[in-house]
This record gives structure tokens, sequence and C-alpha cells, in this order.
């Protein structure tokens, strides 16, 4: 046998210890960014979506196609392919329940924050209005999107009402004429 049909070998042997290890991985990457109040960002959900699903299928591929080379770590991988996939298309239906749209978006005097008044209608369940602001120095480019610091959430209203948003200077945001200091 040479030595290349053996590493290939491997990798049949091993494609979804593989994939479990990168997944592991990955989302100790995404606790990491989370405990610091970080989240990835894709630039083009659709995109975003679409890679994630061809990847899933590729991945599912090879482990059917490999499946009786498989060691016994892979098979316990593979195992819970299918309850991933699952968590994973529930997760992709089940996140746009209701519409959300933009009402407003104010820079702040030296552009650092964007503070950005949005309306939540979700139909039967009702909906709000809330005021977020973001750190727009905060944003790492990565991939097909961004790493970028979570959105702080200052004020919460009934849907259907529009917030009065001004700027006071560059770190002090004015809400309906309350007065809000961003961190």
């Amino acid at each position: 046998m040479l030595e290349g049909e053996i590493g290939v070998n491997k990798i049949k042997t091993n494609i979804n210890s593989i994939t479990g290890i990168i997944m592991i991985i990955l989302s100790a990457l995404n606790l990491i960014l989370v405990k610091f109040d970080y989240t990835y960002r894709p630039n083009n959900y659709t995109v975003f979506y679409v890679i994630n699903l061809i990847i899933s299928v590729v991945i599912i591929f090879f482990s059917i196609k490999y499946k009786r080379c498989a060691g016994k770590t892979s098979k316990i991988f593979a195992s819970f392919l299918p309850i991933i996939a699952l968590v994973y298309v529930v997760t992709l239906f089940v996140s746009n329940i209701g519409e959300s749209k933009i009402l407003q978006t104010v820079k702040s005097p030296d552009g650092t924050y964007v503070a950005v008044s949005i309306s939540h209608d979700e139909g039967a369940l009702g909906g709000d209005t809330c005021v977020r602001v973001r750190n727009n120095k905060n944003q790492i480019p990565l991939l097909l999107g961004s790493v970028i610091r979570e959105e702080q959430q200052l004020w919460t209203g009934p849907w259907g009402k529009t917030p009065n948003i001004k700027w006071e200077d560059d770190d002090t945001l004015l809400i309906n004429n309350v007065s809000y200091d961003i961190e």
C-alpha cells in the first residue's frame, strides 16, 4: 500500500471523529466569544446558511459512504449527526418568527457608536420596540462576516411606539429625554 493511500484510509476511517473534533473546537471558540460578549455576524446570511448546508451534506455523505471503515469513535460521532442536523434545521426555521424593522439609526458625534431603534412585530405573540447601541470600532473582519461586540440594549417600549433618539455627546444618548451613559 502506498503512503498516500494510507493517509486517505485514515481519513476515511476517522471522518466522523475529525468532524466531531472540529465541531468541538468551533463550539469552544464560540463559547469564548460569547463569554466576552462577542458574536460572529455574517455579511450575507443566505450565503452563510447555504455554505453551512453544503458542508453538512458533504459531511453526512462521507460519513455514510465510509461507514463500513469507521472506527468506534467515528461511529459514536456519527450517531450524533442526525441530532445535530435536526437542531440546526429547527433553529434555522424557528429563529425567524415575526418581523423586525429598523425604525431609526443615529451615529454618535465621533462615529464610535450607532444607536438603532428596532420594532419587533411577533404577530399573536405581541411585540416591542427597543433601542440598541453598537460599538463600530470593535469589529474584526473574519471570512464571510465580522466578529462584533454584542449590542447593548438600553430601552424597551411598547410595539409601534417610535422613541425620540439623539446624542447629547460622544458617550451619552438621549431616549425620550432620558439620558443613558454608554460604556
